[in-house]
């Protein structure tokens, strides 16, 4: 549930709360029962932020959250990310280009698409991964993420919330 909030006259500081709730895709049924995603499960909670600020989250120094993948499927699998929805508390919105992943790091020998580098986040997935030859056997590749969000400058303030998607597929 998303708490009440008041407007704010420019230049204030933003009094509420921006957090995200994290969830992740995954699927069911025989015709994907070789593939595996989990997640940490750590929240990401960006705090009290003021307007015009940006912040990382990076709780273990270098990354915040870890994300494993394996699949027994002998394919090629994709590692996508996406939000769900912009930030939002009520009916305002914190544009969706001012909240960023990064990859950090990953034990995988695949290709990665943007490591070490913040990407936006959109609404459509994004991918982040594709497997390399010798990772559809069951081996558990992991992911290292870390977050960053700016506040805009005219922002009204609240508690904005979302739900960011991992999603897991072979290639057919």
């Amino acid at each position: 549930p998303l708490m009440p909030h008041a407007r704010s006259p420019l230049g204030s500081w933003m009094r509420g709360l921006v957090s995200l709730a994290l969830a992740f895709g995954g699927f069911a049924g025989s015709a994907w029962a070789g593939l595996e995603l989990s997640t940490d499960a750590r929240s990401l909670f960006f705090g009290r932020m003021q307007l015009g600020e940006e912040k990382e989250l990076a709780q273990f120094g270098t990354y915040h959250n870890e994300i494993t993948c394996s699949s027994t499927g002998n394919k090629t699998w994709h590692l996508k990310i996406n939000l769900l929805h912009p930030l939002a508390a009520g009916n305002d919105t914190i544009p969706v280009e001012s909240f960023a992943w990064q990859l950090f790091e990953t034990a995988g020998i695949g290709t990665v698409a943007n490591q070490r580098q913040f990407v936006p986040f959109q609404l459509s997935p994004d991918l982040v991964y594709v497997s390399g030859p010798d990772e559809a056997n069951g081996a558990r590749i992991t992911f290292q993420l870390k977050y960053r969000l700016r506040i805009p400058e005219q922002q009204v303030k609240g508690l904005y919330q979302t739900t960011l998607r991992f999603t897991l597929t072979e290639v057919l």
